[in-house]
């Protein structure tokens, strides 16, 4: 599409991006309402940056949030949003349950960034409480592993997700899965369906990782674009 190539043209001579959102304020200039498959939408508000341009009916789509509680918040907070399909699964390779890891209510109430961490891998969710000890204030005789809950969730397969939506296009492709990126954007069926924009959160993701992710996007006509923690990759060639 040719408003993203002339828009991100911008960046590559004269623009210094510094965080996502300044990369998503150049996408949304002058658009009509894109479709998004967003994968880890937590409550909707909660470090979204997509939220200011769902609020603005630039945004529509589908959003997957494992949690239940979390899930609900997220319909909660966009009960008056329209267009929007919520999705109370994992993302996975195949149809069927797994279990998902996550933290206590309790440390989430000291720290609300905490409910976005939840994860198919257990140590990450205990590296994520260590991490941020310090602002936390754990019960007499608890450590860190006594804050890790464990929920059993239904986890959908990209496939699935778009034949049962019937997605026709996807101009964004946004992940947010704690550990779990390079998987989510890697499994994600190109060559049926090409999402014009992949964004994704590397802070997780071993050097090696990004590289084949990189390189596996720029194959396939994507160019990369990098802030501190989030890559956005836009389709600008076939």
């Amino acid at each position: 599409m040719k408003f993203f190539k002339n828009n991100f043209c911008k960046i590559n001579k004269n623009y210094t991006c510094s965080s996502l959102e300044d990369l998503l304020e150049l996408l949304f200039v002058n658009v009509g309402c894109l479709t998004m498959i967003q994968v880890g939408a937590n409550d909707g508000v909660l470090c979204d940056p997509l939220r200011k341009h769902i609020l603005n009916k630039k945004l529509k789509g589908i959003m997957l949030e494992p949690q239940r509680i979390v899930f609900e918040r997220l319909k909660e907070n966009h009960k008056n949003s329209e267009g929007l399909i919520f999705e109370n699964v994992a993302l996975g390779e195949t149809e069927g349950t797994t279990s998902l890891f996550k933290v206590d209510e309790s440390l989430i109430i000291q720290y609300a960034d905490l409910s976005g961490v939840a994860s198919f891998d257990r140590n990450h969710v205990l590296n994520e409480i260590k991490s941020n000890k310090r602002r936390l204030t754990f019960t007499q005789n608890k450590v860190a592993q006594d804050y890790i809950n464990e929920e059993t969730v239904n986890v959908v397969s990209y496939g699935n997700l778009i034949e049962k939506h019937e997605l026709k296009e996807v101009d964004i492709l946004m992940i947010d899965a704690e550990g779990y990126d390079y998987e989510a954007v890697s499994m994600f069926p190109y060559d049926k369906l090409l999402p014009k924009t992949v964004i994704f959160e590397y802070k997780h993701l071993s050097k090696s990782l990004l590289i084949k992710l990189q390189a596996m996007l720029e194959v396939r006509g994507y160019l990369p674009f990098f802030t501190k923690n989030d890559a956005l990759f836009i389709h600008v060639k076939n």
